[in-house]
């Protein structure tokens, strides 16, 4: 009862002094607290910041590296493109490659061939030329001979000619007549020319001669005279304008030119 009449004795307006210390202490404590956790909370803060900072720079090196990779890809895979373009076109070049290689090995044999053919023309040349010159040898010599032989003078045997002459005056005097034939002598070397050129087909005109040869006369019919042949034209020949014979009936062979 002490106790409760010692309480009973303080006044009531005035609070017991460990409560205002435990007071003291716990503001005290809480204050600290509250700067310890306002420290934190302003260096969170700071750091927050900081790595928003960080983080739209990330964010922004994110976009560009993604950016790039994309660029990339798409480099790549138009390299891969050009690549697939250019294994195919070198697969082509490595084909025309060996067809030309082929192409040039066949050129070579045909070159090969060609040159072989050039080779024997050329032997062939020289020997046609070596034969050419030959041949003009000849020819050159054929020539000499031939004019030797045209430049000689035709040598005729008096005897052996002597009918020969006699036949080719006879056939003159019948178709010509004996003035044209007159005349003729009258130049030596003209009818020597027009004998020498007549002795060249006496062969010829004997033949004809005995073809065209008449029958024998009758007996007591006398050979009509040579000489007086010329003024009449005979008797189984038409008589030609003028008293000559028609050129058809002549039978004297050309001379050759």
């Amino acid at each position: 009862m002490s106790g409760n009449g010692r309480g009973n004795m303080r006044p009531t307006s005035r609070s017991p002094p460990f409560l205002v210390v435990g007071l003291l202490v716990a503001m005290c404590i809480l204050a600290f607290n509250y700067w310890n956790v306002s420290s934190k909370n302003g260096e969170l803060t700071r750091q927050m910041e900081s790595l928003q900072v960080d983080f739209r720079a990330v964010s922004d090196k994110h976009l560009t590296v993604e950016k790039r990779a994309a660029e990339l890809a798409s480099q790549l895979s138009d390299l891969q493109t050009k690549g697939n373009q250019l294994q195919n076109g070198l697969s082509v070049k490595n084909d025309e490659v060996s067809k030309l290689s082929s192409d040039v090995e066949n050129l070579k044999s045909q070159l090969q061939k060609s040159t072989e053919s050039l080779q024997q023309a050329q032997s062939e040349a020289q020997q046609a030329q070596q034969e050419k010159s030959s041949v003009n040898a000849e020819l050159e010599k054929v020539k000499a001979e031939l004019m030797e032989q045209k430049n000689a003078p035709v040598v005729c045997d008096k005897n052996g000619c002597k009918d020969v002459i006699r036949e080719i005056v006879g056939a003159l005097t019948t178709h010509i007549g004996k003035p044209a034939v007159a005349g003729a002598f009258k130049d030596k070397q003209e009818v020597m020319q027009i004998v020498a050129d007549l002795l060249e087909g006496a062969d010829q005109q004997q033949q004809q001669q005995q073809q065209q040869q008449p029958q024998a006369p009758a007996e007591g019919q006398q050979n009509p005279d040579p000489n007086k042949a010329g003024e009449q034209p005979a008797a189984n020949q038409p008589a030609a304008p003028g008293g000559q014979p028609q050129a058809q009936d002549i039978n004297v062979p050309q001379p050759q030119k």
